[in-house]
């Protein structure tokens, strides 16, 4: 009996502990915001952060941008992509017929967590066709669909609708709290 016990309280915490809190993230700069691929095992995150923030931590810090966002959210970066605000607007666009004729809808109606679904949904289908060059030389990120497909789950969120950005701002708090937001977020799924 008491060797199941120390059997059991020498491996029930090992396999508890196991989940791996290892994040992988790409940075996509497009002027007036910054998309954050977040990943952790099947779990994609797609932020969408205001460039307020990020130029302000970046002030704040005197780092370079991929210095500041990493730092900022907490996450070391992979890589960096991007390119410019009416690209990722043209990209948002052509995502919002989709979800649109996908899902029924108007295309005003239609939110970032629908756009990124309805793209997971069709991601197959859109890599086998001319779509894969057009998202790659909008966004300047190759392999985005098959990001998609090789995730289970994917959730879209932004930054700037519970973050407010002042000239007063805590950065070391605001820092901490959108780390443990993150972390958060990528535990909820």
């Amino acid at each position: 009996m008491k060797r199941i016990i120390l059997y059991l309280l020498l491996v029930v915490p090992l396999l508890v502990g196991c989940k791996d809190d290892a994040f992988e993230a790409w940075y996509g700069d497009f002027e007036t915001e910054t998309v954050a691929l977040v990943i952790q095992d099947d779990l994609l995150l797609v932020l969408s952060i205001p460039d307020s923030l990020v130029q302000g931590y970046m002030m704040y810090t005197q780092k370079e941008y991929e210095q500041a966002v990493e730092e900022l959210l907490g996450v070391s970066s992979a890589g960096v992509f991007g390119s410019n605000a009416k690209n990722l607007q043209t990209l948002r666009d052509l995502t919002s017929t989709l979800a649109s004729e996908t899902l029924g809808i108007d295309r005003t109606m239609v939110t970032d967590e629908q756009r990124l679904q309805t793209l997971k949904m069709h991601a197959n289908v859109l890599r086998k066709t001319g779509f894969t060059d057009t998202l790659e030389s909008l966004i300047g990120l190759s392999g985005g669909l098959e990001l998609l497909e090789a995730v289970k789950y994917c959730h879209a969120y932004d930054i700037g609708q519970f973050v407010a950005i002042e000239t007063s701002n805590d950065w070391e708090a605001l820092k901490d709290y959108l780390s443990q937001w993150l972390k958060g977020a990528l535990l909820l799924t």
